[in-house]
């Protein structure tokens, strides 16, 4: 986690107090994405035990996206004490990391400030819908059920929150309001 009275340094190498969050917004710059201003700075991270009795390889997926929307100000991320990790961008554009759990009880911090856009997401939708026997090769895997979901099970669920809902792109908004809640 982050020490409250610790110094960060800003985009132009200044040094400022990190005391609340409130106080970093002092270090953001206005930048525009997209001609979207990032003008909100967030707070996230996470603190994560985990106990194994052997030796474990693990990757988490626990930074932002490097692109988009967003822009990190400051992080940090700790594996455990001595314990060193590599990072790698899979082939989504995630940001993974990679390390060694040793036996025992082993803790995952990370802790950010990230600069934000307080400007809702667009909700344009636009597009045709493509039946799946005309879908790119690539795109199929995102088709396949999931060994974390019992998507049988899931069928009725789908159908009951959203087979009301046209066929096609007026569908997604009701997945994600769903996802939100």
């Amino acid at each position: 986690m982050v020490d409250e009275d610790a110094e960060y340094r800003c985009d132009d190498g200044s040094l400022s107090e990190a005391a609340i969050a409130g106080t970093i917004e002092t270090c953001i710059r206005p930048r525009h994405v997209n001609s979207i201003p990032l003008n909100i700075a967030v707070r996230v991270g996470c603190h994560l035990t985990y106990e194994t009795p052997v030796q474990t390889s693990v990757l988490f997926v626990l930074k932002p996206r490097p692109e988009g929307r967003v822009r990190v100000m400051q992080e940090r991320i700790s594996f455990g004490i001595g314990q060193p990790s590599s990072e790698f961008q899979d082939s989504h554009g995630n940001l993974m990391c990679r390390s060694m759990f040793m036996p025992g009880r082993n803790e995952v911090t990370h802790d950010a400030l990230v600069a934000v856009s307080s400007h809702p997401d667009g909700r344009n939708l636009q597009g045709n819908l493509v039946p799946v026997g005309q879908l790119p090769f690539e795109l199929l895997r995102y088709t396949l059920p999931s060994r974390y979901c019992d998507s049988d099970k899931l069928m009725n669920f789908a159908w009951n929150h959203f087979g009301q809902i046209p066929h096609g792109l007026p569908r997604v908004p009701g997945h994600l309001r769903l996802g939100a809640q």
